[in-house]
């Protein structure tokens, strides 16, 4: 038998001795399926927009570089690209969208040097794109009235 094939063979020996004390000593995970895919807060603002938007689909956690049809050039852009818009109203029989809907919490903090926040500069890009974009606060309580009206007119109930 050649050496380095003892070697082989020893060292992957070693490796599942290893791994079998590991798995001896320890619980095996416990995997569960998540109750939800939205936060308590992204729940709650979901059913009220579900409420104001009419006859819309309604779109959960786009990647923004999704919603725009090139491809951005600039870094800046490519890195907004990789955020997600909370919520993207969209046409029911096309998908094409209607309106982003972006919520802002306490943790989206401006950094020293630029006074924009993540969320500031993807709702200016997504306007300069053509899709009308409202920005609203994740922690505060909305009504549906107050949602409408926030909305464009043609996206409104």
């Amino acid at each position: 038998m050649d050496s380095s094939f003892a070697l082989i063979v020893a060292a992957a020996g070693t490796a599942a001795a290893w791994q079998a004390r590991r798995w001896r000593r320890r619980r095996a995970p416990v995997r569960r399926i998540r109750q939800s895919l939205l936060k308590p807060a992204h729940r709650y603002f979901y059913a009220l927009l579900r409420d104001a938007v009419d006859d819309c689909s309604i779109q959960v956690g786009v990647e923004a570089r999704r919603v725009w049809s090139e491809p951005p050039r600039s870094r800046s852009l490519r890195a907004l690209g990789g955020q997600c818009i909370d919520f993207l109203v969209c046409d029911p029989e096309t998908l094409a969208p209607k309106v982003a809907v972006l919520l802002r919490s306490e943790d989206d903090g401006s950094t020293a040097n630029n006074m924009q926040t993540p969320c500031d500069q993807l709702r200016k890009h997504l306007e300069a794109a053509g899709l009308p974009c409202i920005v609203c606060d994740a922690e505060a309580e909305y009504d549906v009235e107050t949602l409408t009206e926030l909305l464009p007119e043609d996206e409104a109930a």
